[in-house]
């Protein structure tokens, strides 16, 4: 099957709903965008970013892929399945405490987040605000997808969905953003090359404690399995993951299953499948179920680590070793 020709960003913002609903929508997320935009603001507090410039991202390997935590502790990615999407005005998205986020936009699932993360593991070498021009077939390639007619359109799709978004973000007393989160999208229909640009404020959000560092190759293995990588992307976010209520990770995972049963099903399914990804790429990862709570048992990564022992060598606590994991009992499900 042929591509077809896919319009340019303003091409999109023009049509009408009714030659094309998916454009519709996004014209009409514009509109809305720059609506909630253009009411005013109280000022912003001021950040601290460890490991780069104020206008630039911190490193990671190329193993990882570095991400807000935001965007890991909500529901703003949903562990949503392909389908029809919710159009968001000013919509309080589901988060955990000390997070509050006001979208305006398309719903998000873990197929825009791998996109999304993608444009940042390529923003990360240079200044934030600086344009990445790159072919549709090399951005496919490094999400690991074959180079088709209906990949192409999918990526051009949720490119679009990143960029016509408006978000207003608190996280704790110092992190506070808005925009979108995709600045600048174009296309070249004659060079096939697009033009992406990330929001500058973004930077914000990449303080030392405020991002988190995923495993590229556990979650490219969960492809397709959305509740197991929200599942995998929410305990990257957390050195020591405290137990948590089955309706809690329901609710922050933004899943569309209404049948707490059916529910609960499907998050046995998707933790033994973290837990055998996680295991198989070097990463330990065990858990149990005791009533209504589901307890998590991983290994930090170097990282977290460290925070761990800066916390235990405050109250004097014997340091963590290596090969050491956080959790300790009994009832754990291991995936081997």
């Amino acid at each position: 099957m042929t591509e077809a020709p896919i319009s340019t960003c303003a091409e999109l913002k023009n049509l009408s709903a009714s030659t094309h609903p998916v454009r519709g929508c996004l014209a009409k997320i514009e509109a809305m965008k720059a609506k909630a935009l253009a009411m005013p603001r109280a000022a912003e507090p001021s950040a601290t970013v460890v490991g780069g410039t104020s206008r630039s991202l911190p490193l990671w390997p190329n193993t990882d892929r570095g991400v807000p935590n935001i965007a890991l502790r909500s529901a703003l990615f949903g562990a949503i399945a392909k389908g029809a999407r919710s159009c968001f005005e000013r919509e309080n998205i589901p988060a955990q405490k000390n997070i509050t986020i006001s979208y305006t936009g398309a719903q998000l699932d873990q197929g825009d987040l791998d996109v999304w993360l993608t444009v940042l593991h390529l923003a990360k070498n240079q200044p934030i605000d600086q344009e990445c021009t790159i072919t549709a077939s090399e951005l496919l390639q490094l999400l690991q997808l074959t180079d088709t007619g209906a990949n192409r359109k999918t990526l051009i799709s949720r490119l679009s969905r990143l960029s016509a978004c408006a978000l207003e973000v608190q996280a704790g007393p110092l992190i506070h953003f808005e925009g979108s989160l995709i600045n600048k999208f174009s296309r070249d229909e004659y060079s096939r090359q697009l033009t992406i640009r990330l929001n500058p404020g973004l930077h914000k959000m990449f303080a030392h404690d405020q991002f988190t560092q995923i495993h590229w190759g556990v979650r490219q293995t969960l492809n397709g399995h959305y509740l197991a990588q929200w599942l995998h992307a929410f305990y990257s976010s957390h050195a020591a993951p405290f137990p948590r209520k089955i309706e809690t990770l329901h609710r922050l995972s933004g899943s569309k299953t209404t049948d707490q049963s059916k529910f609960r099903q499907l998050l046995h399914k998707a933790l033994d499948a973290l837990g055998r990804s996680s295991t198989d790429h070097g990463q330990p990862f065990s858990y149990c179920m005791e009533g209504n709570l589901v307890k998590i048992e991983k290994t930090p990564s170097k990282a977290q680590r460290r925070h761990l022992n800066k916390r235990q060598d405050e109250k004097k606590i014997p340091l963590l070793q290596a090969g050491d994991t956080v959790a300790a009992g009994m009832g754990y499900r291991h995936s081997r």
